[in-house]
């Protein structure tokens, strides 16, 4: 089974909205952020205005709890996560496989989770 890895990484030359032999690795409209937290006040916020230029993956713990916010954002894809049950995984170093979908195509990660 492949690894799993990220645009960013070091060892992957070519990333999606990069050029190949590019020296920017600024954004530009129409790539993918995720926002972790999107259910969140601050999180929503971020994910809402961030969506006037980028397609948003947002990792939430319940998608029906936000979804009537961002009704109409055709931009913003809810992903669910249960990040607290998924500690043991990550302290590993391992992707846990609920967050794969939202992450596999981003070009940056906005964090936007709070305290419990």
């Amino acid at each position: 089974m492949p690894s799993f890895r990220m645009p960013w990484d070091k060892d992957n030359n070519t990333s999606p909205g990069i050029k190949e032999g590019s020296s920017s690795k600024a954004l530009k409209p129409g790539d993918t952020i995720t926002v972790v937290g999107a259910s969140g006040n601050v999180g929503k916020l971020v994910a809402l205005r961030l969506s006037d230029t980028y397609k948003v993956n947002g990792i939430v713990r319940d998608a029906s709890t936000v979804s009537s916010f961002f009704e109409g954002r055709e931009q913003i894809k809810l992903f669910e996560a249960d990040l607290l049950n998924e500690l043991d995984t990550m302290s590993s170093g391992v992707c846990p496989e609920s967050l794969k979908p939202a992450l596999e195509n981003a070009n940056a990660i906005v964090v936007c989770t709070g305290t419990t």
